[in-house]
Parts: structure tokens; sequence; C-alpha cells
């Protein structure tokens, strides 16, 4: 599978393009945004170093779901993308097996998620819109997240 590596956003913009392609041709095509949660604590807590083999837990966890047609990309400091041939109902078991998969991860002593939204574009669609899809997903899945935490802070 093609992994683009931390600031290579460009072969990421390279791959939507080639993506916009397919689905004008009748192909439908998904969007994994996966967020880190935690990571600013983590580096501020526990130091950069532990930041980084956090980070590199996540790409792991990606790069174990990632398949041959898939493209893997950091896009951001704690941000990670997912463009993968498949149309949304694939698309939603694979961002709900992430999702699964990040919950588990821990740093040192501390719980750290991911929040994980997932678009599509099918014909007659742009994959940009899939990618804003999958963004507003995760932010309410990371909202979601807060929200229940804050919650269960004020009740305890």
């Amino acid at each position: 599978h093609a992994v683009a590596e931390p600031g290579e956003r460009m072969r990421w913009e390279e791959a939507l393009g080639e993506a916009q392609g397919r689905v004008d041709q009748g192909a439908p095509i998904a969007v994994i945004t996966v967020d880190v949660d935690g990571l600013k604590e983590v580096n501020d807590t526990l130091g950069h170093d532990e930041g980084d083999a956090l980070l590199r837990r996540c790409a792991d966890v990606l790069r174990d779901h990632a398949r041959t047609d898939d493209v893997l990309c950091r896009v951001g400091g704690d941000e990670f993308a997912l463009l993968i041939p498949v149309g949304p109902a694939l698309a939603a078991e694979r961002a709900a097996s992430l999702s699964k998969h990040f919950s588990a991860l821990r740093s040192c002593r501390d719980h750290v998620a991911a929040s994980v939204g997932c678009g599509t574009a099918t014909p007659g669609r742009r994959v940009i819109d899939a990618v804003r899809d999958a963004d507003s997903a995760m932010y309410l899945q990371k909202k979601a997240r807060r929200d229940a935490t804050l919650s269960r802070t004020i009740n305890a």
C-alpha cells in the first residue's frame, strides 16, 4: 500500500486527485480520518519521546489496517488520513474497526484513544466533500468523547 511519510502532504493531494478520476469513472472512494486524542497531554506530561512513540503506534495500527490499494498519510501533527477504494458500507465497517483498535491504545499509564471519521464519494460527488464529511464525523466523535468525560467529571 502507498504510505505517504510525514510532510508528504503533496502526495496526499495527488492521491485525492487520482481518486476523483476514479469516482468520475464510476468507482466509489472512501476517506477515513483519524485524530489522536490526548497527544498534547502525553507530550506535556510524559515528554515528546512518549508522544512520538504514541504517533508511531497509531501509524502501526493504520498500516496494519491498510490494504494494498489504500493510501495512508499523516496529514497533520496528530492527524492521519486513509483513502480507500470502497463504498459506504465497507468504509463504515473499516472505520468502526479502526475506532475499536485505537480505543485500546495506551501511552505508558494514560489511556489514549483516537477519533475516527468516515466519508464517501460516489459517482456525482467530489472526493474533497468526502474528506470534509470524514473530518466532520471525526470532530463530532472527538466532541462526544470530550462531553462524556466532562459529564463524568461533573457528576463524580
